[in-house]
């Protein structure tokens, strides 16, 4: 682990080149009105000798960003998305894109400022804009996407592929390998068809879903678009990878980063004070992988990275009272949640009171302040979302109740199910993160008040989704969720996400019916009780949501912590950051 941040650190250092610099708003601000007349000639003089004078502002091309992502722990151990390791679209998003994503510029604080584009699980149907689809037509049976002219494949040597352009049988191709995978297919069970038909693609479907632009937009779960001759040579290579967005994958060392170099040819460009530019500024992108959590923090502290889109606020005071400088936001963020494993025939947990008792004996608001110090105890996905969520003090009574931290009430309830002395159960949490291994810890002891003898299973973070997928583990297992409006249909008896392998026809019929309402707002009523029932079941037990903070270096410009526009898709956000470096060298950096 030492050795792979170290190679980190010197790859940062020798990245940093020399470039133009730009000078600070408050010192140009500072200079007096009038200036002497030799202070004028020296000017005139220094802007004859310099090609491109920057305007105040202006953003600067070079340098490298070092960027620590939300799962800078995570190894991508494959670039086949189809293989259910969404986790590796943290590495796939600079370089491949989707139909839609969501307008930063337009709606984000660039412009109208409606969106702060934080929740890495869905970017909201308001706030898309096209990316490779220019305009689409969405109907209960047919959607059809208007792909983009003029965007180019980079091409990659190493498959013989040389640049070409983009076409709607690539987007047609790609789909359908995607969609008719055995991880596809349980994402999709709505799909009948995708074909090009002249510049369009055209899904076909069995009836109208309301998350569209989720699952077919924005590329939830491995839509990325990719060529034909990559699926061909072998989708799994890193080497093997092409795309049409801002970069271009040139390196990945096991342990250690994955880096990227600009797309020469890249189609989007960036508005900043009214002017277009051609994107991405920097030269290179790094994003290292460090496992261990304090390293990483070390690594933002000594300023070996520009930035961070996730840190707990654990950190908060002591990144303040070393490096004061950090320029930091504050959102709340996803959440993790224990699936009880209650599929049929799996014993005890199919048993509806047995899983409310261990909600019920749960203090959520002490893990809420020992392990994330500031959270929300009842988010679930649409958290903020007035048209959608219930707070827990407008709770129905027999719902509410799940939020009371009683270990009396939940030991009685053991025991009127048959387990006076309780029982012992299995938790799987993911050994890289540190918050489950706390909250695992609090929950042995929690739940002991009431008879539950619970035992944690460390596992990495490859294994721990294999055991999600394949619901092969007993007693619960720990897993991640995003504030997204779709998170209601992971819980239906057939989809590939319900962890917990819950049966409920009620549940199945009511969510049908609300997903095939088209009328906007009469959709929502029917979710926002639907949420409720969810809750309920107890099938999984939602652990509290943490505020975390993004933090950046002043001299990364132009992010204002956005994580997202799509599905943990940073990559437009990349393509649109510079590295003021002359002010990075002033700071000593």
């Amino acid at each position: 682990m030492l050795m792979s941040f170290l190679l980190v650190a010197i790859l940062v250092l020798a990245s940093c080149g020399k470039a133009e610099g730009e000078q600070e708003e408050e010192e140009e601000e500072e200079e007096p009105v009038g200036e002497q007349e030799e202070e004028e000639e020296e000017e005139e003089e220094e802007e004859e000798e310099e090609e491109e004078e920057k305007e105040e502002g202006e953003p600067q091309y070079g340098g490298t960003v070092n960027f620590l992502t939300f799962r800078s722990d995570f190894e991508p151990s494959s670039f086949d998305l189809t293989l259910g390791n969404w986790y590796t679209e943290i590495y796939t998003g600079p370089f491949c894109e989707h139909l839609t994503m969501g307008g930063i510029d337009k709606y984000g604080p660039r412009g109208t400022n409606e969106e702060d584009f934080t929740n890495i699980g869905e970017c909201p149907e308001d706030f898309n804009v096209g990316c490779l689809a220019t305009s689409w037509e969405i109907t209960p049976t047919k959607m059809v996407f208007d792909i983009r002219q003029g965007v180019m494949w980079t091409g990659n040597a190493h498959i013989g592929m040389e640049p070409r352009e983009l076409t709607a049988e690539d987007v047609a191709f790609c789909w359908n390998n995607w969609w008719q995978s055995p991880i596809g297919i349980g994402f999709y069970p709505f799909m009948k068809r995708v074909y090009a038909e002249g510049n369009t693609v055209v899904f076909e479907t069995e009836d109208f879903d309301y998350c569209w632009y989720f699952w077919v937009g924005d590329g939830a779960g491995g839509t990325g678009i990719v060529p034909h001759e990559v699926l061909e040579a072998g989708y799994d290579d890193w080497r093997n990878q092409c795309g049409t967005g801002p970069f271009i994958l040139t390196d990945y060392v096991m342990g250690s980063y994955v880096s990227y170099v600009p797309n020469p040819n890249y189609w989007d460009k960036a508005i900043i004070n009214g002017k277009e530019y051609t994107i991405p500024f920097v030269d290179k992108l790094v994003l290292p992988i460090i496992p261990d959590q304090s390293t990483q923090i070390a690594a933002l502290r000594t300023g070996k990275v520009d930035g961070s889109e996730f840190v707990s606020l654990r950190y908060k005071d002591t990144l303040a009272e070393t490096s004061p400088e950090l320029i930091t936001t504050q959102y709340c963020s996803s959440y993790r949640s224990l699936a009880l494993q209650c599929k049929p025939g799996s014993g005890k947990f199919e048993n509806k009171n047995i899983r409310r008792a261990l909600m019920i004996g749960t203090d959520l608001e002490a893990i809420a302040k020992a392990v994330y110090v500031e959270a929300e105890l009842h988010v679930i996905w649409w958290y903020g979302m007035p048209a959608l969520w219930t707070p827990i003090e407008e709770l129905p009574p027999e719902t509410k109740i799940l939020f009371s931290n009683d270990p009396d009430l939940a030991r009685q309830m053991l025991a009127d199910e048959g387990y006076p002395d309780g029982f012992d159960m299995e938790l799987v949490i993911n050994a890289a993160a540190q918050d489950e291994l706390d909250f695992g810890a609090m929950l042995v002891d929690q739940w002991d008040r009431f008879g539950v003898n619970l035992s944690l299973k460390a596992v990495e973070p490859t294994i721990l989704e294999q055991l999600r997928y394949s619901r092969a583990f007993t007693g619960a297992l720990s897993r991640g969720w995003g504030k997204n409006v779709r998170g209601l249909s992971d819980w239906l008896s057939d989809s590939l996400q319900n962890a917990s392998g819950i049966q409920d026809a009620d549940y199945d019929t009511q969510y049908l019916k609300a997903a095939a309402t088209v009328d906007r707002v009469e959709r929502n009523a029917l979710l926002k009780d639907l949420a409720i029932h969810y809750l309920d079941t107890v099938s999984v037990i939602p652990m509290p949501a943490p505020y975390s903070q993004t933090y950046r270096w002043p001299w990364l410009k132009n992010w204002y912590g956005e994580r997202n526009v799509g599905f943990v898709n940073m990559g437009p956000m990349y393509a649109r950051m510079w590295i003021d470096q002359d002010l990075k060298a002033e700071m000593g950096y």
